[in-house]
């Protein structure tokens, strides 16, 4: 024992002095090292000697110390027990042909194009750190995957070819006999199958695929047999080299690993006790054992792989002993890769698909001239002219050819003047680009721009072109046509734009290179770049660029493709190649501009100004047969044959009864006619004599005021006048001629839009609208409508008619745009036309719309007496004072109202504050009738089995709900095609958003589904009167701010019966209105009744109907009176009343059929010199949270902030804020949501859906149908959808303490911003943590005035009274008319009405000034406030 002990210190002295080499150490104490072994070996020099023999083992840091002089002690000879192990490493490839590690061969990164399996390593992480060349995608759903996944991929048959759980640095193969699909999608999802990210991989060959690209999360290891990670076997023997037996007690491995792909070195340490993986631990002397374990070295990159293991064993007595070895592998990669990237920038350094070229030339500042235009010459004549100018185009000498170059002269007036200024004068080829300016004076160019088109050959001129360059006469817009001349640029405004392509090489690979190849491909042309590059070897890392300038013309929507393609050679290796395209695409800033052109033709579709005027000798080849006159009321001292005609009673009769017959007492004419009227005679033939006798009389019973001789054989001409008739046709000579007008409206700008008026003027009269005889007021893009309306015009007088129109066309979004034309009918009457009496010029002819359904009565004719023979003593007819004159007038008033029926237009009123109610015509149909400007985001409809019924009369089971999933129920019930059903929850306003569904019946399953549509009801978007969605349609809404809207009205028919100043005493026998909605008898309501001379009816008879304003409706009523005079003759009158409703236009005069009635006198009309216009500001202050219960009146602190009644609230309101859940949380929440627009659903316990949809952050959520519960999930956004879960909760919604439903607490990243409670007595309380205010200003002028104004300042001041914000908005670019109304805009407040002060007011005002359209010296001003106190 004194032996061992002896040993034993002197290995632990010896370890003591080397330290850390021997692998443990002596504990120090108070004794030096020294003094602790001379206590116990004594003196002599074995220990000492022992020590220096290990001197050579440990280095000099063992030293001997001084030593007094030696005293002599007995010889001691020690016996050591020891031990003595050896380790040594191999590895060798596994499978193959066994390799050992060293000698592993670097691998390809290039897959096959024929690819049948792929392997991954899952890396976790985002799509940012993606690094491959191909185009697929990769898209985070719900975060970065992090830790351990669920990854599924699937093929394009949406199999799955792999589903399992993964973890980070895990790697997994998929597999397949055959190739796969041409796309592999993986979904990386969290445990619980929560989406996190998804990538698309080409397969298909079309895009190249390397081992080692990265895909968001997955990185490439193997494709088919070639593989990056090859599986290595180290086996560590263990040899015990003593004669003694041993225990090995350790096996620690330390693996150093470095490794650098695309520049990025990667790597670390990592120490393991592989123990228990040796096969024997008890060795006896001369016996091995193995340790063996798998590893994996990755080949395709550059890298070092150093593994050092250190053994150590204990002997049966003695101390351990240990033994180390090392093994390295390198591997080298060479793979040769190039990347190519394309950019493209313009000038001014904006990314090329970011460049916008507005195609008005005064965008901006529509009264500023132009300085400088560019035109391409394009040859050809004005007919291809395109453009919303008044085409002042003309053609001479057949017009421009298109093959040859011409002349071009622009200049200010006419070319032979002095005055005259030249812009331009040059030879310009075809397809050539030349500039008009004013330089080098620098001035703008004239109003009207004249470009005259020569021929240099003949030098005759071919073309002359007048342009207007203020934007406040005509527009003019780039690419517009006129004539020959196509604009290309106007100022610094310029369809073709220089832009620069920059082409970056870049040596991505492992290895040197050569670029061998270089080719650009654009627009199906291919160039070789590869002489421009001047140093063509890339090192790794190393780039090269090039750039390249072209024009390209932003004008027109187009895709320019650019395409580079390069191959390179490296030293040693395959060659590689890269790819890049860039497509640029023109954006052009889509203005809305429309195009008018009037066009006028004859029956025979003859231009109206080509319209030959007749002959007005008649009698040319004889008689004439068919006669025509027009009734004038004039006397026969007008007359133009001598004694032909006869005054019988003098006076103007507006209205007549005309009887005309031929010498043998044939009638030819029985009617009654008004001014203006045409007596067309029935065709007379040689039987019937030379002369016509006409008569006319008083009225159908009246006395016989005038007699008149025509003969139709002898000095017979057109406008020849025989006393009240004008003779305006004989045969197939006719000076009234019936033309027509067509109104063709173009869309001509780059925006679809709505044509909202059609004014057309006629020789400077009050403008009528056609907006009702439009074929299609919605046109899109390129399409063209027309509107067509008839008229008569007198070819026989000389005479100019001028016809404008003017039409307004509104797009979904940006300013309203106009257009204009006319068109002068200009009638030149041969001055060597048999001398007629001057005729009376006629009023210019009115229009009339086509088709034009007007009913007009005629009276049975009476039997005609023929003339009386001489001697016949029967009696004339009977004297005025024995006859009776009663009259009948219609009338039609809205019901309560004073206005004309034909007054009320119900225009596509917006909805301006959120509905209490609103009511729907079901129409029937599919979805494609939908007919509203709300986008896609807000309104989706889509039809089953054909869509709802569209028969009147036919039933559907309608439901309507809130768009959270039915919690909220407006309707549910069975409704006709035709009838209306109403959306309401009273006292609640509708909620933002609602869903309509249609079934076939009561049994609402998927069977009988025929229509579901989702629309935005709040009124925050484009909600208008009479919007259509698929089957419904929106025709009545009530909201607080502009209370009831509605598409329908009661309208009164007034029947006045009235007895004549003439006559006797008139006794009523029937009275009857014929109408489109019924006919209405009162015969036993006045049979009767007398009237004396000039009394009326009272009261007068009336009915009432109601007039849908949805539709376009001719409302008339024909209505007839007769009666008996005190002598038993009868009287009788009739009154054909008509007016159009449902147009959108201004004040539509009712029309009358002729009668006998008396003209109405006009109000006047204020004269717009000396009127000024009249203003109201307008300024709306709404809440927009609060479920209702909140408006600008009253605003106050909550009277609770935490909610307690003990059952659910009737409603709560949060606040998407974004947060995690609470470290304190007493509700279950898992995750946290900060993203600024998350989708969130929230779900009650009965399975009410109260929140389902895109939320961005700070949008205040009403909830309603709450119950005792709500789960809520916050999710990302994928493609417009549900993504994956970012947070969860389930919180408590009963209104107890320990639901905590507390204002402004935090539930996750929900904040309460509101609870709604309901009392014993049912009146509902709402405390709100906040108050959403937002106030509206706007201008319209005064109700029932007409001068336009336009706007020259308007200001609002806002906020606190003690803090006001003052804002001065843009001026609109258009006057402000009657009916309109322009929003300045909007401003929104959020008041915190926890920490308010208890006595605030706040203050919001408008102030508007104006000045008159007619009058700019007449000014107007108007001023609104709204004041609302938080107390």
């Amino acid at each position: 024992m004194a032996l061992y002990r002896r040993f034993a210190l002197t290995i632990l002295a010896i370890s003591a002095s080397v330290g850390v080499q021997a692998g443990f150490q002596i504990p120090e104490n108070d004794k030096t090292r020294e003094q602790q072994a001379d206590e116990i070996f004594g003196d002599d020099g074995w220990f000492w000697a022992l020590m220096s023999s290990a001197q050579g083992d440990y280095g000099s840091s063992i030293t001997r110390p001084p030593t007094p002089n030696p005293t002599k002690r007995p010889t001691m000879v020690p016996v050591v027990d020891e031990c003595s192990i050896d380790v040594t490493i191999d590895c060798v490839e596994i499978g193959g042909i066994g390799r050992d590690c060293y000698r592993l061969p670097t691998q390809s990164l290039e897959c096959n194009r024929d690819i049948r399996s792929l392997s991954f390593t899952y890396i976790a992480g985002s799509c940012s750190q993606s690094a491959n060349t191909q185009s697929d995608s990769c898209v985070e759903v719900g975060g970065v995957p992090t830790g351990i996944s669920r990854i599924t991929c699937k093929n394009d048959q949406d199999e799955d070819v792999f589903n399992d759980i993964v973890n980070v640095d895990q790697t997994f193969t998929i597999p397949a006999f055959e190739p796969l699909s041409d796309h592999l999608t993986c979904e990386i999802a969290s445990l619980d199958r929560q989406k996190r990210q998804t990538v698309r991989i080409d397969t298909s060959g079309n895009e190249d695929i390397y081992l080692k690209d990265i895909y968001g999360g997955l990185q490439l290891e193997s494709c088919n047999n070639k593989n990056c990670l090859v599986p290595v076997e180290y086996t560590y023997t263990i040899e015990n080299t003593h004669t003694r037996p041993m225990t090995v007690t350790l096996l620690e491995r330390t693996t150093f690993s470095r490794r650098e792909l695309n520049g990025e070195s990667t790597g670390g340490t990592e120490t393991n006790n592989l123990i228990d993986l040796v096969e024997d631990k008890i060795l006896e002397p001369g016996q091995s054992t193995e340790a063996k374990e798998e590893s994996v070295v990755d080949l395709c990159v550059t890298g070092e792989y150093e593994t050092k293991v250190v053994v150590k064993a204990d002997p049966p007595v003695g101390l351990p002993c240990e033994a180390t070895d090392e093994y390295e592998i390198l591997t080298v990669a060479k793979e040769c890769r190039v990347n190519v990237d394309i950019t493209c920038e313009d000038l001014d350094g904006r990314d090329c698909n970011d460049i916008e070229t507005y195609l008005n030339c005064h965008e901006g500042n529509v009264i500023n001239r132009i300085g400088e235009l560019t035109f391409t010459y394009l040859g050809g004549t004005c007919d291809q002219s395109s453009n919303s100018q008044n085409d002042e185009c003309e053609d001479l000498n057949g017009g421009p050819p298109r093959n040859r170059r011409m002349r071009i002269i622009c200049h200010s007036g006419d070319a032979n003047d002095d005055m005259t200024v030249l812009f331009f004068n040059d030879i310009v080829p075809v397809g050539e680009t030349f500039i008009v300016n004013n330089n080098p004076v620098g001035r703008p160019l004239p109003r009207d721009l004249i470009c005259e088109i020569i021929d240099p050959v003949d030098n005759e001129k071919r073309q002359c072109v007048t342009i207007a360059t203020r934007g406040e006469d005509e527009g003019l817009y780039l690419k517009d046509v006129l004539g020959s001349l196509r604009v290309e640029g106007c100022d610094s405004n310029n369809c073709y734009v220089p832009i620069i392509y920059t082409y970056t090489l870049e040596n991505v690979g492992q290895t040197p290179m050569e670029i061998t190849e270089y080719e650009l491909s654009r627009d199906g042309s291919t160039e070789n770049l590869l002489d421009k590059i001047d140093d063509k070897n890339l090192e790794v890392g190393e780039t090269r660029i090039l750039q390249d300038e072209e024009v390209i013309d932003t004008c027109v929507e187009n895709e320019f493709l650019t395409t580079i393609s390069v191959e390179a050679d490296p030293p040693e290796g395959v060659p590689c190649t890269g790819v890049d395209e860039y497509i640029v695409e023109t954006d052009l800033k889509k203005d809305c501009r429309v195009d008018v052109d009037i066009i006028c033709e004859d029956q025979d579709e003859k231009n109206c100004n080509d319209i030959p005027v007749p002959s007005f000798n008649c009698n040319i080849n004889g008689c004439a047969d068919a006669l025509s006159f027009s009734y004038t009321g004039k006397p026969c001292d007008d007359n133009s044959q001598d004694e032909s005609c006869e005054q019988i009673a003098d006076g103007i009769f507006i209205s007549t009864y005309i009887e005309c017959f031929d010498e043998v007492n044939m009638p030819l004419f029985q009617d009654t006619v008004t001014l203006g009227d045409v007596v067309d005679l029935q065709e007379t033939t040689s039987r019937s004599g030379n002369n016509v006798r006409c008569e006319l009389f008083a009225s159908r019973r009246g006395a016989k005021f005038q007699e008149v001789q025509i003969n139709r054989c002898e000095d017979l001409s057109l406008k020849n006048e025989y006393g009240g008739l004008s003779l305006e046709s004989c045969d197939e000579k006719k000076c009234i001629v019936p033309i027509e007008y067509t109104y063709k409206i173009q869309n001509i700008g780059g925006v679809p839009m709505e044509i909202t008026e059609i004014m057309r003027i006629l020789d400077g009269q009050s403008p009528t609208d056609l907006i009702g005889i439009v074929e299609d007021t919605n046109l899109a893009v390129g399409e063209t409508t027309t509107a067509s309306e008839t008229s008569d015009i007198d070819i026989c007088v000389q005479g100019e008619y001028k016809t404008e129109v003017r039409v307004k066309a509104d797009p979904p979004d940006g300013s309203v745009c106009n257009g204009e034309d006319s068109y002068e009918i200009v009638i030149s009457v041969d001055p060597t036309r048999p001398p007629t009496p001057e005729p009376t010029p006629p009023a210019t002819p009115m229009p009339t719309p086509r088709p034009t359904p007007r009913p007009t009565p005629r009276p049975t004719p009476r039997p005609t007496p023929f003339p009386t023979p001489e001697g016949d003593t029967s009696e004339p007819p009977s004297a005025e004072s024995e006859q009776c004159f009663v009259s009948v007038d219609t009338d039609c008033t809205p019901s309560g109202e004073s206005q004309d029926c034909g007054s009320v237009v119900v225009t596509r009123t917006r909805c301006e504050n959120r509905p209490l109610a609103m009511v729907f015509r079901y129409n029937g149909g599919t979805c494609a009738q939908s007919d509203n400007i709300q986008n896609s985001d807000l309104f989706q409809c889509e039809d089953f089995q054909g869509g709802p019924p569209t028969e009147v009369g036919v039933t559907s089971f309608i439901t309507a709900t809130d768009i959270k999933g039915g919690s909220i129920v407006y309707h549910a019930a069975t409704v006709e095609v035709g009838s209306e059903y109403t959306v309401a929850e009273q006292p609640f306003e509708v909620e933002p958003n609602i869903n309509i569904t249609i079934w076939k019946s009561p049994l609402t399953v998927f069977e009988n589904l025929v229509q579901t549509l989702v629309f935005h009801s709040s009124c925050s978007q484009n909600l208008f009167l009479k919007d259509r969605f698929g089957a419904s349609q929106l025709v009545v809404f009530v909201n607080e701010v502009q209370g009831l809207q509605s598409c329908f009205f009661n309208a009164t028919y007034t029947i006045n019966v009235a007895n004549g100043i003439r006559g006797t005493k008139a006794t009523l026998r029937t009275l009857s209105s014929a109408t489109n909605y019924g006919f209405f008898n009162f015969s036993e309501q006045v049979n009767g009744i007398a009237l004396d001379v000039g009394q009326t009816l009272t009261p007068a008879p009336s009915f009432e109907v109601v007039i849908d304003l949805t539709v376009v409706t001719n409302n008339e009523v024909l209505s007839i009176i007769t009666a008996e005079s005190e002598f038993g003759l009868t009287c009788s009158d009739t009154d054909f009343f008509s007016f159009v409703t449902g147009l959108a236009i201004p004040p539509n005069v009712p029309t009358r059929a002729p009668t006998s009635a008396p003209t109405r006198t006009p109000l006047p009309t204020p004269d717009p010199e000396l009127t000024a216009c009249a203003l109201q500001s307008i300024v709306n202050c709404n809440v927009q949270n609060g479920g209702g219960l909140l408006d600008c009146d009253n605003i106050a602190p909550p009277s609770r902030s935490i909610c307690l009644s003990g059952a659910p609230p009737r409603e709560l309101e949060f606040i998407y804020r974004g947060g995690s859940c609470p470290g304190d949380a007493t509700f279950p929440c898992q995750g946290q949501a900060n993203r600024n627009q998350v989708w969130i659903t929230i779900i009650s316990s009965n399975q009410n859906i109260l929140w389902n949809r895109i939320t961005p952050r700070d949008t205040f959520m009403d909830l309603r149908g709450v119950d005792e519960s709500m789960t809520v999930e916050i999710s990302t956004i994928v493609n417009g959808r549900v993504g994956t879960r970012l947070q969860f909760m389930e919180i408590s919604t009963l209104c107890i303490a320990q639901a905590n439903l507390r204002l402004k607490e935090f539930f996750g990243a929900l904040q309460l911003a509101e609870f709604t409670t309901v009392g014993n007595d049912g009146i509902a309380s709402a405390n709100a943590a906040f108050a959403k205010v937002v106030v509206t200003y706007a201008v319209q002028l005064v109700a029932g005035t007409s001068i336009r104004a336009r706007i020259i300042q308007a200001t609002s001041s806002s906020g606190l009274v003690s803090d006001q914000v003052v804002e001065t908005y843009p001026l609109p670019g258009e006057l402000l008319q009657p009916r309109d109304t322009y929003v300045f805009g909007e401003q929104e407040r959020i008041i915190d009405l926890t920490e308010t002060n208890g006595d605030e007011r706040f203050s919001y005002s408008l102030d508007v000034l104006a000045i008159s359209a007619s009058s700019p010296a007449l000014t107007c001003a108007s001023s609104e406030s709204v004041f609302f106190d938080v107390s």
